[in-house]
């Protein structure tokens, strides 16, 4: 009789472990995987931009993506970003060096400041077809 509730009070505890092992595995992935996110910041993508670029037209369009992001800005204005973190938006260049500093912060506060030193060269201007010096000589 005693060596039965041994065996069985053994078997509850095994039972008991093995279920507070399955139940903790999970919980234990879930709390690594979401602070990961804490520990990472926040991160900003360009698409097709670099860290120098050289442009000849006057607007610009700063295209990207944010990820584990609270708030997003574009030299000191917010911009909205869509669900999975992708944004799009416009400057408008002035000639010769400008500079673009994209920031964005996480709800812990990490903040991850992206600058881009961007040249901008109009093209020079070519006169139209149409538009030949044309005189009374020439007639």
């Amino acid at each position: 009789m005693l060596l039965d509730r041994l065996v069985v009070s053994f078997r509850n505890n095994i039972i008991t472990l093995l279920g507070i092992v399955a139940f903790s595995i999970p919980l234990f992935t879930y709390v690594c995987f979401e602070s990961y996110a804490v520990f990472m910041g926040p991160r900003i993508a360009l698409e097709s931009l670099h860290e120098i670029t050289t442009v000849s037209n006057s607007l610009l369009v700063i295209r990207g993506s944010a990820e584990n992001i609270a708030t997003l800005s574009l030299n000191g204005s917010a911009i909205a970003t869509t669900p999975e973190g992708t944004f799009a938006e416009s400057v408008l260049m002035a000639p010769g060096h400008n500079t673009v500093v994209l920031t964005a912060t996480d709800k812990a506060g990490n903040r991850k400041d992206q600058a881009l030193t961007i040249m901008y060269r109009p093209l020079p201007e070519v006169p139209a077809l149409g538009e030949a010096n044309v005189t009374s000589e020439t007639l």
